[in-house]
């Protein structure tokens, strides 16, 4: 059963709001708010760096004739975990936090990438095979039936 992504994305904002509350309760509006602003700044300034030096290290490897992949990988991860920072709430905070961490940021690359050629070699593709014939002419009308006007 695949795994219901509608669903966590209609209750990510409900847990973050119920832990942004229970938080604050503990200590206090004003360091929450402050927590919320500069990790959002934070989270914007590292998705700034990523693209650039993503951009840089892709450049890099394209140019030493080697193909992209780590470096694409770890660039996608580097803006998913700024897009976290970004989103007020803690979990996604901690989520995006972890993805800072280098070894896992590779593990995790490496896991979705030995998952996508496992699916490339073993029917995830949508590929249709068939023949076809190139035909320079129409072809003639069967015995019995009268002749079709051209197209004009």
């Amino acid at each position: 059963m695949p795994f219901p992504f509608p669903l966590l994305i209609l209750a990510l904002p409900l847990v973050e709001l119920a832990g942004l509350i229970v938080v604050g309760s503990h200590v206090g509006a004003l360091p929450v708010i402050a927590w919320v602003i500069v990790s959002a700044i934070i989270g914007a300034n590292i998705l700034r760096i990523a693209g650039w030096e993503t951009g840089r290290k892709v450049q890099a490897a394209m140019a030493r004739g080697e193909m992209p992949l780590s470096e694409m990988l770890s660039g996608a991860a580097l803006s998913v975990a700024a897009l976290l920072l970004i989103l007020p709430g803690f979990l996604t905070d901690i989520l995006g936090l972890l993805l800072l961490i280098g070894p896992l940021r590779r593990a995790i690359g490496g896991l979705i990438a030995a998952r996508a050629a496992h699916t490339a070699q073993h029917g995830g593709s949508t590929v249709i095979e068939g023949e076809f014939t190139v035909v320079d002419e129409p072809p003639e009308p069967p015995q019995g039936l009268p002749p079709q006007d051209e197209p004009r």
